[in-house]
Parts: structure tokens; C-alpha cells; sequence
């Protein structure tokens, strides 16, 4: 008895990484890499930074606590201008769903930071 194998190899497979592109793409608004890291970022930040905090946040104050309007300015104001702001001027826009991710990332930073000196100056 005797068999006869033989194998065709006519074809090539490509190997494509748009899943991992994709995945990696939502995992980068998870972290401040779409900042882009130069003095101009440096001073849209402080120029947002000082808008929520020498004009938001007394105006804020008028009808909550001290507290709740430096947790509202910075968590809420601070990151929809940021968020707003790096989407504008970023070359490839991201998607709808990209910037809400940005939003919810940056209220959780910011606001969690105001939070946290709030309850250590006991405001």
C-alpha cells in the first residue's frame, strides 16, 4: 500500500491588524495621549483651568456651597472645554463616541481631584 500526498500551497494569507488598531485607538482615551505634548496644550490647559476657576466657580458659588461649585467647575466645565477643545484642534478628528469617552475620563480626573481638595480644605 502506498499513499500519495501532495500539498498545494498556491495561496498567501494576509495578516490583518485593523482589530488591535481599533482596540488601541478606544484604550488611548483612556489616558491623556491625545494631548498632544507641546507649550500650546501646556496653555489651553491653564487658560480653561483659569476660566473655571476665577470665573465659573464664584459665579457657581452664588447658588451652591464652595465645595460643589469647585466639584461642578472643574469636573463638569473643565472637562467639556478640554475635551471640546483638544477634539477641535486635532488633525484626524475622533468619533462622537471618542469624545464622551475623553469627557467621562477627564470629569473623573478633575473631579475627583476637586473632590479631593475640597474635603482637605474642609470647604
Amino acid at each position: 500500500m502506498s499513499f500519495k500526498r501532495s500539498i498545494e500551497r498556491n495561496h498567501k494569507t494576509q495578516i490583518t491588524h485593523k482589530q488591535f488598531e481599533q482596540e488601541t485607538r478606544s484604550q488611548s482615551d483612556f489616558n491623556l495621549t491625545w494631548i498632544p505634548f507641546h507649550y500650546k496644550s501646556f496653555v489651553m490647559i491653564a487658560i480653561i483651568f483659569a476660566f473655571s476657576q476665577f470665573l465659573c466657580n464664584p459665579f457657581l458659588t452664588q447658588y451652591c456651597g464652595q465645595a460643589a461649585a469647585l466639584v461642578i467647575s472643574h469636573g463638569v466645565i473643565s472637562s467639556v472645554l478640554v475635551a471640546v477643545v483638544f477634539w477641535a484642534i486635532e488633525a484626524k478628528r475622533a468619533s462622537l463616541k471618542s469624545l464622551f469617552v475623553r469627557y467621562c475620563f477627564c470629569a473623573l480626573i478633575f473631579g475627583g481631584f476637586s473632590l479631593a481638595i475640597a474635603m482637605i480644605l474642609k470647604l
